[in-house]
């Protein structure tokens, strides 16, 4: 069923890519290549869930990426970015990933650090898509405003140091994230991103949501 709306969706590459995509999520569904749930769009059928496939490939150095959608049923595994994080930090699974994530502030007590994007999708794939290119996607949870700002200065050096840009979001429940930088910029609002939709939340409002998440 993923395939079949895979091959939908894929209309619009270029026959070159298309002929490099399909065999690569045909060869490995059995033991299934990883789809990412993405936000819901009108093309998705109510029962579905809709998810991405990426890849290794880049056109005019955009990563090539499918939307499709898959059946409950047929969903066999579910890992959450926090679940990714944790296992891409184990030694000898992916050693460049692993070097760059250890390099990371420790969380503290009672926050997790998720993985998602390219990198996590090395990671759970096998396939080499974390390059030059790609960014660090992470998730925040947990942390206070205070250990917020000491994260993104922290990353801030590091990504001067190992060349790779991050692109942070810090969770607010419900769905919703906010970028990091987002959160020290001088506005009076930021934009939230949902699920179904995106917001703009005064910068007021954000900082009771995230006290009342810290504890709890």
């Amino acid at each position: 069923m993923a395939i079949e709306n895979v091959q939908k969706h894929l209309c619009s590459l270029a026959e070159t890519q298309l002929s490099r995509m399909i065999p690569l999520i045909e060869g490995h569904n059995k033991r299934g290549l990883p789809g990412v749930v993405r936000r819901r769009d009108e093309t998705v059928c109510p029962e579905n869930i809709p998810i991405g496939f990426s890849s290794p490939f880049r056109i005019d150095g955009v990563r090539v990426r499918v939307a499709s959608e898959v059946p409950v049923n047929q969903v066999v595994e579910v890992y959450t970015p926090y679940e990714i994080y944790d296992k891409a930090c184990k030694p000898g699974l992916n050693t460049h990933v692993t070097e760059i994530l250890q390099q990371l502030p420790v969380p503290p007590a009672g926050a997790e650090i998720g993985l998602f994007g390219a990198m996590a999708f090395e990671v759970m794939s096998g396939l080499n898509c974390f390059d030059t290119s790609s960014d660090v996607d992470l998730i925040l949870k947990g942390f206070t405003l205070g250990q917020l700002e000491f994260f993104l200065k922290s990353v801030q050096v590091l990504a001067t140091k190992i060349s790779h840009a991050f692109d942070i979001e810090v969770w607010l429940g419900n769905g919703r994230g906010v970028k990091l930088q987002e959160l020290f910029l001088d506005t009076k609002s930021c934009l939230v991103k949902g699920n179904e939709s995106v917001e703009l939340i005064t910068r007021s409002q954000l900082y009771d949501m995230l006290a009342v998440l810290v504890k709890g």
